[in-house]
C-alpha cells in the first residue's frame, strides 16, 4: 500500500488542498493518528510546515519536497531547519527517532 502511496505522490506535480486531505488521512490510519498528534503536540507549526513534515515522514526525498513548494533546494533546507527549531528538535539521529 505505501508503494502505491508514493507512486501516486511522484505523479503530482503540485499538491491541492485534495491531495493534502488525502496525505493526511493516509498517514493517520497507517500510522497510529500521527497528524492529529502532531497538530496537538505542536500547535505553533502552521499548516505548511505540517506538510513538510507529512511528505518527509512518508520519505519523499528533499529535492522531490523543494519542487512540490516551488522552492529551491537551498530554500527547502531553511525551512525544514525552521520546522525543527519550532519542535525543539535537534540533531539528524533524533529527527528520524521523533516525528520528522
Amino acid at each position: 500500500m505505501m508503494n502505491q502511496f508514493l507512486k501516486w505522490l511522484d505523479t503530482l506535480s503540485q499538491i491541492e488542498k485534495e491531495d493534502w486531505d488525502t496525505v493526511e488521512q493516509y498517514l493517520n490510519e497507517e500510522q497510529d493518528n500521527f497528524v492529529v498528534k502532531l497538530r496537538r503536540d505542536y500547535p505553533l507549526l502552521l499548516e505548511e510546515d505540517i506538510h513538510i513534515i507529512l511528505l518527509l515522514r512518508l520519505r519523499v526525498s528533499h529535492r522531490k519536497i523543494a519542487r512540490l513548494f516551488h522552492i529551491l533546494l537551498a530554500s527547502f533546507r531553511t525551512r525544514r531547519y525552521r520546522v525543527k527549531k519550532k519542535m525543539g528538535i535537534q540533531g539528524e539521529y533524533q529527527d528520524r527517532k521523533s516525528v520528522v
